[in-house]
């Protein structure tokens, strides 16, 4: 289920609600995600942090 919410693209936090799992290392084992997901994961967190930062 987490996979296929995946393909569709589906955001991570919103896997994380759906899901129940708030760390994500544990979805990344249920869902698991490829190197480029994670990636991307890391490159939205990162975005996140700057733009709280920048204010």
């Amino acid at each position: 289920m987490l996979i296929h919410a995946l393909e569709k693209g589906v955001t991570t936090p919103t896997l994380r609600n759906e899901s129940g799992h708030l760390s994500i290392r544990v979805l990344s084992r249920y869902a698991r995600l490829s190197a480029d997901v994670l990636g991307g994961w890391h490159a939205e967190r990162a975005a996140a942090v700057q733009e709280v930062d920048a204010r």
